[in-house]
C-alpha cells in the first residue's frame, strides 16, 4: 500500500516540536519543561555535564538538521565528532534539536546524521533506509535515534506491510539497535470499544462511558486531516463517515467518505462526482482544505447502515490533525501509536516522553502517544524526559527528545554486548513517574534507572547471571579444547561468539605476571536466539601449536563479542581464574 501521500501531508506536523499547553488536559499529565540537567536527574542520574560514554556511536535519522552547520562553526572543538552521512538540505530543524539534546546528554559520543526524504514513494524510501542502515552497520553504530513513521498506515489496527516495518527489519538484519520515538499525537486520538449502535449509526463512547452519535471537530487551521479506523472483518458492510454542520438550525453535509474496504469514494458539496482512492479495509481518510461555514464545528457521524450492530465489541479510533475535537464523555488519547509499533523486534524499542506537572511532579507528557497492541502489550516500551527549554529560550517537547536519554542510560550495557531492550526491561520501573503511578500511558517497562550508571555492583546483580562455570580443558589431536557452561541474560537476537584468550603465568620480582600468548585466541558461535542462557554448553578450540613448548602455568580468560560488528570482546566472569598446565 502506497502511503507516501499521507507521509508528505503529515510530515510537517510530526517532525515539528510540540508546543506545550495545558488547556483541556488532566492535571496528572506533564506539561512543563526540564533543563537538560533536570532531565538527567529525572531518570535517576545524579551526575553533571552529561553521561560519560567514551567510544559510543549514535546515529540520528530525521527529516532535517537546519542549524547544524552554524553549530559546527561555533563549536569547532566538537565538530570532529559529528559526521554528516547524507546531504543536509531540508529546512526543518527538528533533527538539529534532537542532536542538541543528545550532545548535551552524551557529550563525548560520536554522532552520525542522516536526513530522511519523506517525499519518496514507499519503495524508494525503503531503498534509502536500506543504504542508511548498511552504512550504520559498517561504521559500528551502537544506537540509532529515529523520528520517522509518519503517515504510514496510521491506523493502529492496520496489519499489512508498510515501509516502516521494512525499515525495522533492516535493523534486525544488520543488528543495529534503534530507538523509535512513539509519536506526539496523544491529543489527536480517541479510541473506544463500540458498545452501542442505533438506526445504522455507530455511537462514540467517551472516556467516562458516555455514548453519543457524534463528535465535534473545531478547525484551528485551514487544512485538516481526519481519519476513522476500526478493526476490520472480511464481511464488513460499507461504512460512511460524514462531516456535517448545523447552520441556521439545519444540518448540512459538508463532506463525506464511504469505503467498501477496497475503494474510498469522497463526496464534497461543491463536486458533482466523487473522488476515488484505493484503500485497505478498516480506514477512511478525509482531507478538508476550506474552513467551515460561520464558526460552527464539524459534526462527525459514522453510518454503517443495516449492519451497524456487527461492530459491537470492536475497537474504533478517531484521529484529527489540524483541529481540536471533543467527544461527549471525554477524549482518552488511546491507541495513538502507529500500526508498526505493534510488531516486536529485538532491535527496535519505542520511546515515549514524560514532563513535569504544574506542581513539579513527573508524569507522562500531554502529547506522548501510547496504546495497546492486539496482544495486549503496552506501547511505548520505555519513557524518557521529552519537554525542554532549548538554548534559544524556546520551550518544545516531543518523544524524539526522550530517545537520547534512553541511549545514555543503556549505552554501557550495549557495549558489553547485552541486548539494550532486554536490559531496559530489567532496569526500568515506574518509580520515577511520581504524578501518575498507574495506566498504560506510563509505558510497558517505565523509566530506565540512570542511577545504575554509578552503581556497577548493583547493575551487575540485576544483569545476572553473567558467568562461565564448569571450565575444563583437554588435548584433542592437534587442538587444545576448552569447555564450560555459560549463563548470561539479555541476549535476544544477538549473533555472538564465545571466546577464549590464553596467557602464560610467570613471576616478576615475586609478583604474578600474565603475558598474552600471540595468536592463542579461539572463538566459536554462541547464538541460539534465546533471551537468557542458562548453563549453555560451549567448546572453544585453539591450535595446540600456538602454545609455548616450555612447561609452565597458563591462564584462560573467557569473553563474548558480537559477530557482525567486529566489536571488542567483553569478559565473561568465572568463579576464579582458570589456571592450567599442559602435559
Amino acid at each position: 500500500m502506497n502511503m507516501s501521500w499521507a507521509r508528505g501531508l503529515l510530515s510537517a506536523v510530526f517532525f515539528a516540536a510540540v508546543t506545550v499547553t495545558s488547556v483541556g488536559h488532566a492535571d496528572e499529565l506533564g506539561t512543563e519543561p526540564f533543563t537538560f540537567q533536570e532531565g538527567l536527574n529525572a531518570v535517576g542520574y545524579p551526575g553533571r555535564f552529561g553521561v560519560a560514554t567514551g567510544g559510543l556511536k549514535v546515529a540520528i535519522v530525521d527529516a532535517g538538521f537546519h542549524g547544524i552547520d552554524e553549530w559546527l562553526t561555533q563549536n569547532g572543538d566538537k565538530a570532529a565528532s559529528v559526521f554528516k552521512r547524507t546531504k543536509i538540505s531540508n529546512g526543518t530543524d527538528h533533527g538539529f534539536k534532537v542532536f542538541q539534546v543528545a550532545q548535551a546528554v552524551i557529550p563525548d559520543a560520536k554522532f552520525y546524521l542522516y536526513e530522511a526524504d519523506l517525499a519518496l514513494a514507499d519503495a524508494e524510501f525503503t531503498d534509502q533506509m536500506s543504504l542508511y542502515v548498511q552504512d550504520m552497520a559498517g561504521r559500528g553504530v551502537d544506537f540509532v535515534n529515529l523520528s520517522i513513521g509518519l503517515g504510514h498506515a496510521i491506523s493502529p489496527y492496520y496489519q499489512g506491510p508498510n515501509p516502516i516495518l521494512d525499515t525495522m527489519e533492516l535493523f534486525r538484519k544488520h543488528e543495529v539497535f534503534a530507538l523509535f520515538s512513539s509519536g506526539n499525537e496523544r491529543r489527536q486520538f480517541h479510541s473506544w470499544t463500540v458498545s452501542a449502535a442505533d438506526k445504522g449509526y455507530i455511537k462514540f463512547t467517551g472516556a467516562d462511558g458516555t455514548d453519543s452519535f457524534a463528535a465535534n471537530v473545531l478547525p484551528s487551521q485551514k487544512n485538516i486531516l481526519l481519519g476513522m479506523f476500526w478493526e476490520a472483518h472480511p464481511d464488513d458492510p460499507p461504512v460512511t463517515v460524514s462531516l456535517q454542520q448545523k447552520v441556521d438550525g439545519k444540518f448540512r453535509t459538508f463532506i463525506k467518505a464511504a469505503t467498501n474496504g477496497e475503494m474510498q469514494l469522497t463526496y464534497r458539496a461543491e463536486q458533482d462526482e466523487p473522488s476515488k482512492l484505493k484503500t485497505v479495509p478498516g480506514q477512511i481518510y478525509i482531507e478538508v482544505d476550506t474552513r467551515p461555514l460561520k464558526d460552527a464545528p464539524f459534526i462527525v457521524a459514522i453510518d454503517a447502515g443495516d449492519a451497524a450492530e456487527r461492530f459491537l465489541g470492536r475497537r474504533m479510533t478517531l484521529y484529527v490533525n489540524g483541529a481540536r475535537f471533543t467527544v461527549p464523555g471525554g477524549q482518552n488519547g488511546r491507541d495513538s501509536h502507529k500500526s508498526h509499533a505493534q510488531y516486536e523486534n529485538p532491535y527496535v524499542m519505542f520511546v515515549g516522553a514524560f514532563a513535569k506537572t504544574k506542581d513539579g511532579k513527573v508524569a507522562p507528557a500531554v502529547y506522548s502517544s501510547y496504546g495497546m497492541t492486539p496482544s495486549g502489550s503496552v506501547i511505548p516500551h520505555v519513557m524518557g524526559p521529552g519537554t525542554f527549554t532549548f538554548p534559544n529560550g524556546k520551550v518544545g517537547g516531543g518523544t524524539s527528545y526522550a530517545a537520547p536519554f534512553i541511549t545514555a542510560v543503556l549505552a554501557g550495557t550495549s557495549m558489553q554486548h547485552f541486548n539494550p531492550k532486554n536490559v531496559a526491561e530489567r532496569i526500568s520501573s515506574f518509580d520515577f513517574l511520581t504524578a501518575n503511578p498507574a495506566g498504560p500511558d506510563r509505558g510497558r517497562y517505565g523509566v530506565p534507572d540512570g542511577g545504575l550508571l554509578l552503581n556497577p555492583a548493583k547493575l551487575n546483580q540485576i544483569l545476572s547471571p553473567n558467568s562461565i562455570n564448569g571450565i575444563a580443558h583437554r588435548v584433542d589431536g592437534e587442538d587444545l579444547v576448552f569447555s564450560g557452561k555459560i549463563s548470561r541474560c539479555c541476549m535476544e537476537g544477538i549473533d555472538a561468539q564465545a571466546m577464549v584468550l590464553v596467557g602464560q603465568l610467570s613471576e616478576d620480582g615475586g609478583q604474578p605476571k600474565l603475558t598474552p600468548i600471540n595468536g592463542a585466541v579461539g572463538a566459536t558461535t554462541f547464538t541460539t536466539g534465546a533471551k537468557d542462557y542458562d548453563a549453555a554448553p560451549v567448546e572453544i578450540r585453539i591450535p595446540l601449536s600456538l602454545m609455548p613448548k616450555n612447561a609452565g602455568r597458563f591462564v584462560a580468560q573467557f569473553a563474548i563479542r558480537k559477530t557482525k560488528s567486529g566489536s571488542d570482546p567483553f569478559q565473561i566472569p568465572s568463579p576464579e581464574p582458570y589456571i592450567f598446565t599442559l602435559p
